[in-house]
């Protein structure tokens, strides 16, 4: 009877979760719900009784599936145990809302030719809001790529991803463009030089 209540809350979870698939540069992937900023790839996937978090680098990362993925099967591999963070940095971490670089501006939403070209949908919520700046060193130079779920691309620069929104600067764009999570299927990092 337990076995059955643990498999349908973990059913329930990965309905109602955002995950994602990270494959790694060594062939291997993880479910889990991701977050992204300043070069690193935060995800919490969840295991067979377990929750573990990750503080994986983004010169680790192939790509990032956007689905609902949040479940792992069998016990994590070694070479993913060694990004394992313990859980009181992951709430540090979770509560600063990712590493931070101690001053504020204000986020800059795509430019109307962007906007019709890919056809962005905004989080009015966040639209505006203040975000932390993104230095530009820590990035590769724009061979990122988003493919949406109408099965378009774009290039250029990732530079944030949250629970509920991905921030891009397309090849040729001077600002960033905000998407809805659930309009982007795939998020491909380029190795940095």
């Amino acid at each position: 009877m337990k076995l059955i209540l643990c498999a349908l809350s973990m059913i329930a979870i990965s309905i109602v979760a955002k995950g994602d698939t990270l494959k790694l540069t060594n062939n291997s992937s993880l479910n889990g719900t991701v977050r992204y900023e300043q070069g690193i790839f935060y995800i919490e996937a969840h295991y067979k009784g377990v929750i573990q978090h990750y503080k994986i680098p983004r010169d680790l990362v192939r790509s990032d599936e956007i689905n609902r993925d949040t479940f792992n099967q069998g016990a994590p591999q070694p070479d993913i145990r060694a990004h394992q963070v313990d859980r009181y940095e992951w709430v540090a971490l979770k509560t600063q809302n990712g590493p931070s670089t101690g001053t504020r501006t204000q986020r800059t939403v795509g430019s109307a030719k962007t906007a019709q070209r890919t056809a962005p949908i905004r989080n009015t919520a966040t639209v505006g809001a203040v975000v932390e700046p993104i230095p530009a060193s820590s990035y590769s130079a724009g061979e990122d790529t988003l493919t949406f779920t109408d099965k378009k691309s774009q290039t250029g620069t990732l530079r944030r991803i949250t629970e509920d929104i991905i921030i891009f600067r397309a090849n040729g764009e001077r600002k960033d463009t905000e998407y809805a999570r659930d309009r982007v299927k795939l998020v491909e990092v380029k190795k940095s030089e």
